[in-house]
């Protein structure tokens, strides 16, 4: 089945250095330790009142935005970390529904004002983007294809991360949270919350995503969707691995359609957020309503594309050894040591490219007469480096045998080649 959405991606890490100052210098015992560079940019919180008169164009939100700007320069001051970073996304917050509401003045003074936020937020230079000050014009034009949202706060959306054109979106997996899905990461700090912004990518059909802070990872990992262009493609990251595929159920259309007109994209935003409230209930509806997008588990983020995979390679590391035979007409619940031909590994790769989320079983062969039958843990399922290690093995018949591992990706059209062991013996 073809179903189909483009995608770009294009992530960013930070390289910031310098500690905050306005005009008036903090006392010293007060001042946070930053990572220090001779030019690093340094926080000025009057630098931003021309660019909140300028992008917002609400008095009433130029306001609020100016009362959250006061909030954040009192925490400031007394190095209240946590009310800094607090009051900071809740500025990014009122710049991401400004450009939902597609009522914004001049874009570059908005790309300036998330930069001085940015700096003042107490992040050091692995928390901001390497290419930092980053233009985030394409984030911030209501009718281009970029991204710009606030999650993890008990006032933030719990709804997907959309790019405005719907070509690409982020949303926890299964059951998470924003919330439980950054705590779980262990790398935010109070108040928990993270801004994504994302872009389309230089490479046709990929997409950027970036995290602010730069360093954030989600746990158990959250589904990058993109477009799907058929059953055997996957999303490949650009740190060089084949992600573990899910439906990515909250990101609708069909890959070779560039974006949604701009004057329905805010018509489509909502309809795509209603869809990601709602599980597909199975492939069948999926099919029917062709609506899921390819989607990939990560745990931080980089540029995203789709890979075609159709088959993969599945190579033996740690090889099964030599053990004792294992009598039983039912296979046991744990497999003795002697007669455990365990643990064995394996990877599964594309191109050598690991990938994950393969499940791979196990059986054996060349052993003549009875058949023997094989015990204990025999599946399962490829981690994020296409590694798999599988341990408590035993077979039932004494001989000669090889192990061969076959895999597959379900929901996909991949199976695997290759995968036969070296040769072992099962003793009396």
């Amino acid at each position: 089945m073809n179903r189909s959405l483009n995608i770009f991606t294009a992530l960013a890490l930070g390289a910031l250095a310098a500690s905050c100052g306005e005009q008036q210098q903090m006392p010293t015992a007060a001042t946070p330790s930053f990572a220090k560079s001779t030019a690093g940019p340094t926080c000025s919180f009057s630098a931003m009142n021309s660019d909140i008169a300028k992008f917002f164009t609400s008095s009433t939100q130029q306001k609020l935005v100016k009362g959250l700007q006061s909030t954040m320069q009192d925490a400031w001051s007394v190095s209240d970390t946590a009310g800094t970073r607090a009051a900071g996304y809740d500025m990014f917050a009122q710049i991401a529904a400004a450009v939902d509401s597609g009522n914004v003045g001049t874009v570059s003074s908005g790309s300036n004002l998330v930069n001085e936020v940015s700096t003042c937020m107490f992040f050091d230079a692995t928390q901001l983007p390497t290419d930092f000050p980053h233009d985030y014009t394409t984030e911030l034009t209501p009718s281009a294809a970029g991204g710009f949202a606030v999650r993890g706060g008990t006032s933030d959306p719990a709804d997907p991360v959309l790019a405005r054109t719907l070509i690409s979106g982020i949303a926890p997996v299964g059951t998470s949270t924003w919330a439980s899905e950054i705590a779980a990461g262990g790398t935010v700090s109070a108040p928990g919350r993270v801004l994504f912004y994302g872009e389309p990518a230089a490479t046709p059909d990929a997409y950027t995503w970036k995290v602010i802070p730069a360093n954030a990872t989600f746990s158990p990992g959250l589904i990058v969707g993109l477009c799907d262009p058929g059953d055997a493609y996957m999303v490949y990251s650009s740190e060089g691995t084949i992600l573990p595929y899910t439906a990515a159920t909250f990101i609708p259309g069909v890959c070779g359609t560039a974006s949604v007109p701009t004057n329905l994209w805010q018509k489509s935003l909502a309809f795509g957020k209603r869809l990601a409230s709602q599980l597909l209930p199975s492939p069948l509806d999926a099919a029917t309503l062709s609506l899921p997008g390819a989607g990939g588990i990560s745990k931080n983020f980089s540029t995203f594309s789709t890979y075609d995979v159709g088959t993969v390679t599945a190579t033996f590391g740690l090889q099964p050894h030599d053990a004792a035979v294992y009598y039983a007409d039912v296979c046991p619940a744990t497999i003795p040591d002697s007669s455990n031909i365990g643990p064995v590994t394996l990877q599964v790769t594309k191109d050598g490219i690991p990938v994950g989320g393969v499940v791979v079983s196990l059986t054996q062969i060349n052993n003549n007469g009875t058949p023997a039958q094989i015990c204990g843990n025999t599946w399962g399922a490829t981690d994020d480096n296409g590694n798999l290690t599988l341990d408590g093995i035993a077979l039932t018949k004494t001989g000669g045998y090889e192990l061969v591992a076959s895999g597959n990706v379900p929901g996909r059209n991949i199976n695997s080649t290759g995968g036969t062991s070296d040769k072992f013996n099962i003793r009396p």
